[in-house]
């Protein structure tokens, strides 16, 4: 890459980590990364997933893991940060997609 492009490139990645949205999503992502709730919380879910396919066949089970999985999935789509984390980077993607759309 030319080094006067890979120098603009650097001053667009720059510009952009000092964005505050960009910030609040670096900050919640490393939140997640270190929150022992959401942790445990996807164990479970990978947990009733298993189980679910594991108990296919038998269908009070399969229900019943179904219905823990459905519990503990709303659960997690519904925690704070798992909240602020996807609107944000919704709002982010939406930004990074203009940003794409101007350079092309």
């Amino acid at each position: 890459m030319d080094k006067q492009i890979e120098n603009q490139v650097q001053k667009v990645k720059n510009l952009l980590l000092e964005e505050p949205l960009v910030k609040e999503y670096l900050s919640l992502k490393e939140q997640l990364k270190n929150d022992t709730y959401i942790k445990e919380l996807n164990e479970k879910i990978n947990n009733a997933k298993k189980n679910m396919v594991k108990n296919s066949s038998d269908k009070v089970l399969f229900e019943q893991y179904k219905a823990e999985y459905e519990s503990l999935e709303n659960e997690y789509n519904n925690y704070p940060l798992i909240v602020n984390y996807n609107s944000t980077s919704e709002e982010l993607g939406d930004i990074l997609v203009k940003i794409k759309e101007i350079l092309e």
